[in-house]
This record gives C-alpha cells, structure tokens and sequence, in this order.
C-alpha cells in the first residue's frame, strides 16, 4: 500500500493529520508513516520505496525540514520524483517558499491549519495522485 509521511516534532500535529486523513477516507489506501524529524524521515525513505506523498514541518530539531528535502531530493531522487511533497510550518517567508519550490514541494500552507483546509489543499494539489494511488489499490 502507498504511504503518506508526516514528518513533524510535534506529536499533537502529527495526532491531528492522523485525524484528519483517517476521516477524510485517505487511509483507506494510504497507509500513514510518521517522522520527528528529517533524520527519522530519511531513515522511512529508505525503508519504504513507496511513499508518495510527504507533509513536511520546516522547523524541527535534529534535522529540519528544508534539510530533509534537500537531502531527499539528492540521495534518492527517484523516490522524491515520485512523491508530492507538501510543507506545512510556521515560516511565511517569500524566499523560503521559494526556494521549496525550486526544490520540488508543491504544496505550502502556514500554521495553524485547519485540518479541513489540509485535506482540500492535498486533494486541489494532488488530487491526480490520490486518484492514481486509489486506483492501484483497487487493483
């Protein structure tokens, strides 16, 4: 099955995607994999060849987010091409988001986020991917 990673410090953000994707009838055929930080989230990158949708918080310690992506995208380029990545952080700035973009994300919304405007943002976003993703779990 597919898998959507969450990759964030904080475990009641982490709780409320969880929440959000579950009622929103993703997991039904995306399977949620969960990070603490960008180290942990390469670690799932290398375990799992089949994620293909990444939320990811920009400001985590260890390894932060833009770390992450970075990395990713250099060390397992064809992983990253297949997978929609998706920022969700405090950060606002105009060249950061500009700079994510040049690097592959896709998709940025500032916190706090409504979980309902998460699940509509993925969909508008990806809502090609999703359907491909349900499809092949159809069979």
């Amino acid at each position: 099955m597919a898998k959507i990673m969450v990759v964030d410090d904080q475990p009641v953000f982490r709780e409320a995607m969880e929440r959000a994707l579950t009622e929103s009838g993703l997991t039904e055929f995306l399977s949620l994999v969960e990070a603490e930080n960008g180290l942990e989230a390469l670690g799932l990158v290398e375990a799992h060849d089949d994620i293909r949708f990444a939320v990811v918080d920009i400001h985590m310690p260890v390894m932060n987010g833009i770390e992450f992506i970075r990395r990713f995208r250099a060390d397992h380029s064809t992983r990253f091409d297949a997978c929609h990545v998706f920022v969700i952080t405090t950060e606002a700035s105009r060249t950061l988001r500009a700079e994510m973009k040049e690097l592959g994300v896709l998709a940025w919304l500032v916190k706090p986020v409504d979980p309902k405007l998460f699940i509509k943002t993925l969909r508008m976003r990806f809502g090609e991917a999703i359907n491909e993703v349900r499809r092949e779990a159809m069979g």
